[in-house]
């Protein structure tokens, strides 16, 4: 047999890539079907609830799927969702051969796919482009392995570390075209956090603007944390698609139901320390098939994160901008002791984005200087 070729699971990725802004919770899928030397089906899952890639390709093959080889970036699945198993449709087709690229970690199916594959005399080529494909869908399988999202924090910066003058003036510390790109970290994202500071005094919207996102009409959630219910019920959050989550201590049944109303979800949570427990937020938020979470707050609550070690990505946006010793800090995390206990960062990505410059950090690895 013809070994698998690495060009067929490149393509497979890249028809993945289109889910990106739109597939959320479930994850990107990309599929490409062969049959003697030519792709006779391509498949894309866009959004849940509709078909899976293979689908999507085996329709497009038709009857030349019988005896093809079809490559896909993550394991079929085996199990009924909100579509039946690909598993099934695979058998019914005659596909010769699958081969897939990441193990699918979601407890349903993780290796069960494969087996049922095999089983029924199809022969099945594991990790084929694993490390290739290791990007489409980190939030996913972080969510499906460990119970957390992956989290990205953003923030906005002067050049001397401010995020707004005294007064509390902020717009625009960046460019038009670094809010564009905040934009698209929106529509990855699968929901927006920020905290009850914020939305006082803000009153953000926390959505997806850009009409250039094909987001398919979807917009991520979004999650306050506000300990003592101080919402007005009157936030522009209250007045966009989409769902808010509240996260909150308070045992104000009145103001619960008041917030209710308005068509939010209010959740308890405990506390810990001066605020929430942080950990126990992103644990409930993965139980609500949250994979991928920006943070997008006051320099308080993203000081909180980064200090717990909360997070999977720092994105910074650093504006060509002295405000002055007068301005508002953009992370609130206390100073060390020595200089070797100083939160240590991993520079992973920098590009110029209008006349700002964005970083992306990751962090520091152990044993690393």
């Amino acid at each position: 047999m013809d070994r698998p070729q690495l060009k067929y699971m490149e393509e497979a990725i890249r028809l993945a890539e289109k889910g990106r802004l739109s597939v959320s919770p479930n994850p990107m899928v990309g599929c490409v079907i062969v049959k003697e030397g030519s792709v006779v089906g391509r498949g894309s899952h866009l959004k849940a609830g509709m078909p899976h890639a293979e689908i999507i390709a085996l329709d497009e093959a038709k009857e030349r799927a019988g005896g093809s080889d079809l490559y896909v970036t993550l394991e079929p699945c085996c199990h009924h969702g909100r579509t039946g198993p690909c598993t099934e449709a695979l058998q019914k087709a005659r596909v010769k051969r699958v081969i897939y690229a990441r193990e699918d970690p979601n407890p349903k199916v993780a290796g069960r796919g494969a087996a049922v594959l095999k089983e029924n005399g199809i022969e099945v080529v594991s990790e084929f482009g694993k490390e290739l494909a290791s990007h489409l869908n980190i939030g996913f399988e972080k969510r499906m392995r460990i119970g957390m999202p992956k989290i990205r924090v953003k923030v906005a910066m002067s050049l001397d570390g401010n995020s707004a003058l005294s007064s509390g003036e902020s717009k625009w510390i960046t460019s038009e075209e670094a809010r564009l790109d905040v934009q698209r970290l929106r529509a990855e994202a699968c929901g927006v956090l920020t905290g009850i500071g914020t939305v006082l005094s803000d009153n953000p919207m926390l959505n997806v603007r850009d009409p250039s996102l094909e987001t398919l009409g979807r917009q991520p959630h979004r999650i306050i944390l506000d300990t003592d219910l101080r919402l007005l019920g009157d936030e522009k959050v209250f007045n966009e698609n989409g769902q808010s989550y509240i996260f909150t201590a308070s045992t104000n049944l009145d103001k619960r139901k008041e917030i209710e109303f308005m068509g939010a979800k209010v959740i308890n949570c405990d506390i810990l320390g001066s605020g929430l427990n942080l950990e126990m937020v992103l644990e409930k938020l993965a139980n609500l098939q949250i994979n991928e979470l920006l943070i997008e707050a006051g320099s308080q609550l993203t000081g909180s994160f980064l200090r717990q070690g909360l997070w999977d990505e720092l994105i910074v946006f650093l504006a060509p901008k002295i405000i002055g010793f007068n301005g508002r800090k953009a992370l609130n995390i206390p100073s060390p002791n020595i200089l070797a206990d100083a939160l240590q960062l991993d520079l992973r990505e920098e590009s110029v984005v209008g006349r700002d410059v964005k970083l992306v950090f990751g962090k520091k690895e152990e044993g690393i200087n």
